[in-house]
């Protein structure tokens, strides 16, 4: 009966690493299964994800799905609350720094990142919602779709990919194609051999298509 349930601690407000329960008493409580959750709940998983109509346990479903790939890579569920009802539903720690986590069922905001940084340092935190990929420099917030969470699991459970690591692997790239058509570094690059890169636009559907790896390539 492992994982048939697991836990999410409460963290203190002011979080420390390694990453320890404020109290044995606090916690949450997530299915191991999200087709579980839908039959406990008597709600065809579909409707979850539906755009045509609203469900109200849309919410916890994203939340419980999110809580399942964390722990599908190994890591340990917390969560954080601060004062006045403050609070982010993850928290991951990764090579010894802090990844706010906060699902989203609709177009949200994070409310409580401001107060969570004001009590603590962190990379960068991680929207989980149905937004498309986004990253807001001032808030240092990467905005992702719910499908995507699995991968970012997985590179939080590798201790990849920091910001700063993203951006030397683009910075490689760019010299890369400045080097002659040929493969030899020698010589000024010929851009003409290059496809331009295009960093944002309106995509068919009509929305800003601007990403993180936008203002990444800006950076640089």
């Amino acid at each position: 009966m492992a994982h048939v349930v697991n836990q999410s601690f409460q963290l203190k407000e002011h979080v420390t690493m390694p990453l320890m329960p404020d109290s044995d008493s606090s916690f949450r409580l997530f299915l191991g299964d999200i087709g579980m959750f839908s039959y406990q709940s008597g709600i065809n998983a579909a409707s979850f994800v539906s755009s045509e109509r609203e469900n109200t346990l849309s919410g916890i479903f994203f939340e419980n799905f999110v809580a399942n790939e964390l722990i599908a890579k190994e890591h340990k569920l917390f969560y954080w609350r601060g004062k006045s009802s403050a609070e982010l539903e993850f928290i991951v720690e990764s090579d010894n720094r802090l990844y706010p986590i906060d699902v989203k069922k609709g177009r949200g905001t994070l409310n409580s990142l401001e107060k969570f940084s004001n009590h603590n340092k962190f990379e960068y935190a991680i929207k989980v919602s149905k937004n498309n990929y986004g990253y807001d420099r001032e808030q240092k917030l990467l905005t992702i779709p719910l499908y995507f969470i699995p991968f970012v699991a997985k590179d939080l459970a590798d201790g990849k990919l920091t910001l700063d690591q993203a951006r030397e692997i683009l910075a490689h790239f760019f010299i890369k194609g400045c080097e002659w058509i040929t493969g030899k570094s020698s010589g000024s690059g010929d851009a003409q051999h290059y496809q331009n890169i295009v960093l944002s636009g309106i995509g068919k559907d009509g929305r800003d298509v601007t990403n993180e790896v936008t203002y990444l390539v800006l950076d640089i």
